[in-house]
């Protein structure tokens, strides 16, 4: 039997079998991409989010929910929209203005890929490697405004 009408039977194998909520589960899963996220998005613990994930797939006849929804690569930048990006940055930092050089010069996800943050161009951009290091794990707006309340403390207005 060929791969797509397999998919189609079970496509409507699924439909039939499943209770509602059953559909809600998976189709959380395939929207968020994880058994963790499927809880948040379902408003349940991980523990009973898996087990749900794992219930239905047996249900199926699959192995894991991993094998009826796998996940699609992930969309990456390549060279050339690297490069893009420091031209148009003016192969300045994204941040401060500085000049970059290949011994200074950092890639940063401006939404951190441990948040969800993609390496699709979008979320990326140049910025200094000292930079870089202080923002680590921290959302680019979480990170200035954190810079701006060390700056407003350190410099108070005059009198």
């Amino acid at each position: 039997m060929g791969k797509e009408m397999l998919l189609n039977l079970q496509e409507h194998e699924m439909e039939t079998t499943l209770t509602q909520r059953q559909k809600e589960y998976l189709e959380s899963y395939r929207k968020c991409g994880s058994a963790g996220k499927t809880a948040i998005d379902m408003g349940v613990s991980r523990d009973t989010a898996a087990g749900q994930l794992n219930h239905i797939a047996k249900k199926l006849g699959f192995g894991s929910v991993k094998d009826i929804c796998p996940k699609p690569k992930a969309e990456r930048a390549t060279a050339s929209d690297l490069m893009e990006l420091l031209k148009k940055q003016n192969y300045k930092c994204a941040l401060t203005g500085v000049s970059l050089t290949p011994k200074n010069a950092n890639l940063d996800h401006i939404f951190p890929r441990s948040q969800g943050g993609s390496d699709l161009p979008s979320n990326l951009q140049w910025i200094l490697d000292d930079i870089n290091k202080m923002k680590g794990s921290l959302d680019q707006n979480t990170f200035v405004e954190l810079c701006g309340m060390v700056w407003r403390h350190t410099h108070p207005p005059s009198a």
